[in-house]
């Protein structure tokens, strides 16, 4: 019932003329009542906005991708460019890794798994915020009494981590990472969550900086908006025909508010 009563608080004074359409009475008649108003009214109003993290949410592109290059050096392993190590983000670690080592043993592999690891949560502290106008811009969709929801090839325990370094938990009412999914672009994140808050598809938006982020979006029949501030290039994510493409986030924050 935890989204039920946050949309009774929250939607009825905004929305009086389309909930009217229902019939509020019945709310005090029987829950499965409640609940049938409650489903209808979520499939033809509330809007889900689905957000990948790291370079959409956060600023952590460079980062990223300098540990996959220092961890390619340590281990001797062929050099790798960073351009190289910003195209496999957005996949989860361990299919990333396989895209960048196609041919490499299992062994060598596993070290490479365990160096970045070490790099990572080594450095992480201090290195990765937000982008400017995250907070505030994630202020304005919650008024607007939008679902907001995370779906992110980072574990469940990163993302857990970020929430908390971020201070950003208390926007998202669900999210979905590489623990909980299959790796993008395959579009179980998308569809978990649409079936979560029993949203459409054409009231669901997903936003993101990659071309996973686009292809997981086309594949689950939804719309997206590129963020042409992170691991992809603007070409590849036109490519995907986003309905819009930003290149800061408070140019995306402006789009969701007022165009979508």
């Amino acid at each position: 019932m935890r989204y039920k009563e946050l949309w009774f608080e929250q939607t009825m004074v905004q929305h009086k003329s389309d909930i009217s359409l229902f019939n509020m009475r019945s709310l005090k008649s029987s829950e499965k009542e409640a609940d049938d108003i409650y489903y209808k009214f979520m499939k033809r109003n509330k809007k889900l906005i689905i957000f990948d993290w790291d370079g959409t949410i956060m600023d952590s592109i460079s980062f990223i991708s300098q540990c996959l290059v220092n961890s390619f050096e340590k281990l001797n392993f062929e050099s790798l460019s960073e351009e190289r190590a910003k195209s496999i983000i957005g996949l989860g670690l361990v299919d990333a890794l396989e895209a960048l080592t196609p041919g490499m043993s299992q062994e060598n592999r596993s070290d490479l798994l365990k160096t970045y690891k070490e790099f990572f949560h080594a450095n992480v502290e201090g290195s990765v915020q937000p982008y400017s106008f995250v907070h505030e811009g994630l202020e304005l969709l919650s008024k607007q009494n939008h679902f907001l929801a995370v779906a992110t090839g980072k574990s469940r325990a990163g993302l857990e981590k970020d929430f908390d370094r971020s201070g950003l938990r208390k926007y998202f009412h669900a999210s979905k990472t590489i623990d909980d999914c299959r790796s993008k672009p395959d579009p179980q994140m998308i569809h978990d969550l649409m079936n979560e808050f029993n949203v459409l598809p054409e009231n669901t938006v997903m936003v993101g900086d990659t071309t996973y982020d686009m292809d997981m979006a086309i594949n689950a029949g939804v719309r997206r908006v590129a963020s042409a501030y992170g691991a992809h290039s603007e070409e590849s994510l036109l490519l995907r025909n986003p309905l819009f493409m930003g290149n800061s986030f408070e140019k995306i924050l402006h789009y969701l508010a007022y165009k979508l």
